[in-house]
């Protein structure tokens, strides 16, 4: 059996997802700091979960072994959460498990797809840490502190890789307002780069970053990136950064500002959209 837990409820699974210990979303779901759903195999005791932040991450807990959980959790994602998905164009889909995931038990819980391993880092940068030194600030570029004026911007709103940032990681932007903040850098009147929290929890949050391709090469995601950084120092957060092991540029900047206790994990990348998978598996493994 299947259940749903509403927020208030979702505290009986907190204690499977506390090896999640670099991978913030599950805790700040919980403490419904970011948006998500929550499902369990019991309403008050249960031995498996997975979360669903609502955009490309699940977030599977219990031991990995197959069972009737994946069976009927996968019926539930292939009818309800991947179509759900598809239509507000989220084409990929990343599953992270605490646990080794038995074969049969991923072939349970996507059934028919092909999802491939993806390697990934994790870094960190304690607040008690010095900020790595700045860097100038090149002509034309205006830094802004992240604000609820700033949602009603035309040079932010208007960027597409940014609504659809703010709709995959919070959803509702007055979430973003309560628990988020970040820096957003301009050129002339155009969003060029930012560096906001996702899934903010008591005393840490992740980094989302993002450069437009117009403005990269510039040093704007570095001065993002220490602008973002000073503003979590106050705060008193742990900052953590999450990249692909193939994201050298991603990296390589962390590596630059000062991350570090860098942990490797592995996640399982996939499509629910035919097509789109087909292209996965010709790049990873027929390409």
């Amino acid at each position: 059996m299947i259940v749903e837990l509403s927020i208030s409820q979702s505290i009986v699974v907190r204690p499977l997802f506390a090896g999640f210990q670099h991978i913030l979303a599950p805790e700040a779901i919980l403490t419904n700091h970011c948006p998500g759903r929550v499902f369990a195999d019991h309403p008050t005791h249960p031995e498996h979960a997975l979360i669903w932040d609502g955009a490309a991450h699940l977030y599977l807990a219990g031991d990995g072994q197959e069972c009737s959980f994946h069976r009927s959790m996968g019926q539930i994602l292939t009818g309800e959460i991947s179509p759900a998905m598809l239509a507000h164009g989220q084409n990929y889909y990343v599953l992270l498990s605490q646990q080794k995931i038995a074969q049969s038990a991923l072939s349970c819980l996507l059934p028919g797809r092909h999802p491939i391993r993806q390697k990934r880092r994790v870094y960190t940068f304690p607040f008690k840490r010095d900020l790595p030194p700045p860097r100038r600030q090149a002509a034309g570029t205006t830094i802004i502190p992240f604000t609820a004026a700033l949602l009603k911007s035309p040079s932010v709103m208007s960027s597409g890789p940014f609504t659809k940032w703010l709709h995959d990681t919070w959803q509702d932007p007055e979430r973003l307002v309560q628990y988020g903040f970040g820096s957003c850098i301009l050129v002339g009147d155009q969003l060029a780069a930012w560096c906001m929290a996702e899934n903010t929890v008591e005393h840490a949050c992740e980094a989302g970053i993002e450069t437009h391709s117009a403005f990269q090469r510039q040093g704007l995601a570095y001065l993002a990136a220490w602008t973002f950084l000073a503003q979590s120092k106050e705060r008193g957060l742990n900052v953590y950064w999450i990249c692909r092991e193939d994201n050298r540029a991603s990296f390589s900047l962390a590596e630059k500002l000062g991350f570090d206790n860098r942990q490797d994990f592995t996640a399982w990348f996939g499509s629910f959209d035919d097509r789109e998978e087909q292209h996965i598996l010709k790049k990873y493994y027929w390409g």
